[in-house]
């Protein structure tokens, strides 16, 4: 069999994909799937224009919720990994809980005057079960917290201390305070 090189008219053409994805609802299982279902059609897309040799183009992610289920965050940010655009986060109106940690996630961060982050320790519901299964269930939270401290330390100006002063209540921050601390870049 005789082989030739391959030229951009031996691939089929594909769509455009969306280039913006909006979470303007509470983090769920649901919210996860779309999300995950946007970043396969990415993935797909950047595919194709790596072969013609393009450049990849940015991705946006706009951002007004006050946050939700913690493993759909995670599922959330797993996805992001698998991309290697450039991200770009937008908050608006209130970006809170896990929203706040999926914001963070930009390469460029940019928030409106009036945008509220909310910053608060992890909090769950446990069932009514064995002490023992309790007792792991919050050891693996407080794993959870550590690795998300960290991330927002690393991310941003802000030091473990001030995260710590808000071990029990929920830290409000406006515009102004989230420019200084590196939350929004620009």
């Amino acid at each position: 069999m005789e082989t030739r090189p391959l030229f951009i008219d031996d691939f089929e053409p594909i769509e455009p994909c969306r280039l913006t994805y909006n979470v303007f609802t509470d983090f769920t299982t649901e919210l996860a799937d779309d999300f995950l279902n946007w970043i396969f059609e990415v993935e797909e897309y950047n595919d194709y224009l790596e072969m013609l040799g393009m450049e990849l183009p940015a991705v946006t992610i706009n951002i007004m919720s006050n946050g939700g289920d913690l493993f759909a965050l995670f599922a959330m940010i797993d996805g992001l990994k698998l991309l290697n655009n450039k991200i770009i986060t937008r908050a608006f109106g209130i970006v809170a809980s896990s929203a706040f940690f999926l914001f963070l996630h930009g390469d460029v961060r940019i928030a409106g005057q009036k945008v509220c982050f909310l910053y608060h320790k992890i909090s769950m519901e446990l069932p009514l079960t064995s002490l023992n299964s309790v007792h792991k269930q919050v050891s693996e939270m407080y794993h959870y917290q550590d690795k998300l401290d960290q991330f927002v330390v690393n991310q941003t100006n802000i030091t473990q201390a001030q995260l710590d002063v808000y071990d029990k209540e929920d830290w409000l921050i406006y515009y102004d305070e989230a420019k200084e601390l590196g939350i929004v870049t620009e």
